[in-house]
């Protein structure tokens, strides 16, 4: 997971959201504008819908309520997934790019922070077996194509063919992997010596 920059939204989707809310506000005491929220949930919650088509990507909370729970309001505090839009993950998260490119939380979190990576890992699913095979593969690809670039480099390549070659580095599969190899190149013998080689490519 990589830092996304949040561009906000725009004045029809946000009039259209103080509109739903407005639905739910004077359905009456709280109990009542839950049961008012589901129903226009289910009701706008559709592709068809624009609103809902652009606030679909925005911040989720954990307000989940057991079965048969008392109907209260929750009580405010931090989304419980870590959001890509106004958070860096890799400010709660280590890849694991060794051996099991697992994403762990990152040992110097505190308590809530600690909760939230280990929320936010477990309910995305962020390490299933397939993303581990694309991430190990990404590795692969990432590492050749900078010796590549290191080789074409060093026999006299055009500034435009490096360009080529660097901007496929930068537009590559699972990025983070790449974040990851440059965060940790001091770590792992092999980027050490090929970052010290290429110094421009911490920069991509």
């Amino acid at each position: 997971m990589l830092h996304l920059d949040d561009p906000g939204l725009d004045a029809t989707t946000a009039r259209g959201l103080r509109d739903y809310q407005c639905e739910v506000d004077n359905a009456g005491s709280y109990p009542k504008q839950v049961a008012v929220g589901k129903c226009l949930f289910k009701q706008y919650n559709r592709q068809t819908d624009r609103v809902f088509k652009v606030v679909r990507k925005g911040r989720l909370r954990d307000v989940t309520r057991r079965r048969n729970a008392p109907v209260r309001r929750p009580r405010a505090g931090a989304p419980a997934l870590i959001n890509p839009r106004d958070e860096d993950p890799l400010g709660f998260f280590d890849l694991e790019i060794t051996e099991t490119f697992v994403f762990l939380p990152r040992l110097d979190l505190s308590g809530i922070d600690e909760q939230r990576a280990h929320y936010t890992i477990d309910t995305l699913k962020l390490n299933r077996d397939v993303l581990l095979a694309a991430r190990r593969e990404a590795y692969g690809a990432y590492r050749a194509r900078l010796f590549e670039y290191r080789q074409r480099r060093d026999d006299g390549a055009s500034v435009t063919a490096l360009r080529i070659l660097s901007h496929a580095i930068m537009t590559s599969a699972h990025p983070t992997v790449w974040r990851e190899m440059q965060r940790q190149r001091s770590l792992v013998d092999e980027l050490r010596d090929l970052f010290s080689d290429v110094p421009e490519a911490l920069s991509w």
